[in-house]
């Protein structure tokens, strides 16, 4: 019995070590492909760098005297 514990135990000390790790790995490849999307669907203004979604350039206001 004090074998499958110390098993157990030291199951649960690497799930514990390595789940950040895990999660961390999952959010890199969560980046990547949004990178490789990004690459795939160049922006449709190149001179301002503005997505599809956006119809117009932003402009500054006017200085108001």
């Amino acid at each position: 019995m004090d074998t499958v514990l110390g098993c157990l135990a030291v199951l649960v000390m690497m799930a514990v070590v390595l789940a950040p790790a895990l999660v961390g790995l999952r959010h890199e490849r969560v980046v990547d492909r949004l990178l490789r999307e990004a690459r795939r669907h160049p922006p449709a203004d190149p001179v301002y760098g503005l997505g599809p979604r956006l119809n117009r350039v932003p402009r500054p206001h006017p200085p108001q005297d």
